[in-house]
């Protein structure tokens, strides 16, 4: 599901490339898939565009799953929705927790140092719980630092963060971004930042 999944995957499962030759590996979004090639896995499957659990849905090889053993490596939660999609359509499914996100505890002396930043800063955020821990964070160091949850700049990746956010109290500008991937974050942010 992430590069962070593969990371701990292939290390605390052991997991080698040359052990699974006719396996099909998918991954989510071109991180992932650039973490597999890393660990020595080919011929990686993802979704043309939308990189995301609905991504992997909408593929038609996915969708043919009927009896076949699905193992999905991810971290602790997520919004679940590939599992039961593949369980649906018959498929064998097994979830493998690889790790669990956490909100740092701030050293506020720290915090507000680093998020004392002009009113017009734009945060990127690019996974749902990154969304709630900063809005954790901004509203915890907000007596300090002065900037508002409410108020700053948010670049997310899809519609559902867009809603999330609002669900959150966040009242300010929102921009979306194509996908999670370095290129299509930095070619969002350009004309935002006046580069051409």
């Amino acid at each position: 599901i992430s590069p962070t999944a593969v990371h701990f995957a292939v290390n605390l499962c052991h997991l080698n490339p040359l052990h699974w030759p006719t396996t099909r590996i998918f991954a989510q979004g071109p991180g992932t898939a650039q973490a597999l090639t890393h660990y020595g896995f080919k011929q990686i499957l993802l979704p043309e565009k939308e990189y995301s659990s609905e991504g992997l849905c909408a593929l038609p090889i996915l969708n043919r799953v009927k009896n076949l053993k699905i193992a999905i490596f991810k971290g602790v939660g997520g919004r679940g929705l590939l599992a039961p999609h593949l369980r649906q359509k018959g498929a064998l499914v097994t979830e493998f927790n690889c790790y669990e996100r956490h909100c740092a505890k701030p050293d506020l002396s720290i915090l507000t140092q680093s998020i004392t930043v002009p009113q017009n800063s734009l945060f990127i955020v690019t996974s749902r719980t990154g969304l709630q821990n900063l809005a954790l964070l901004l509203d915890f160091a907000h007596p300090v630092s002065k900037l508002n949850w409410c108020d700053c700049h948010l670049l997310v990746i899809n519609d559902k963060m867009l809603l999330l956010a609002r669900d959150l109290g966040h009242t300010g500008k929102i921009d979306l971004v194509d996908n999670a991937s370095d290129a299509a974050v930095i070619a969002r942010i350009k004309p935002l930042l006046g580069i051409t």
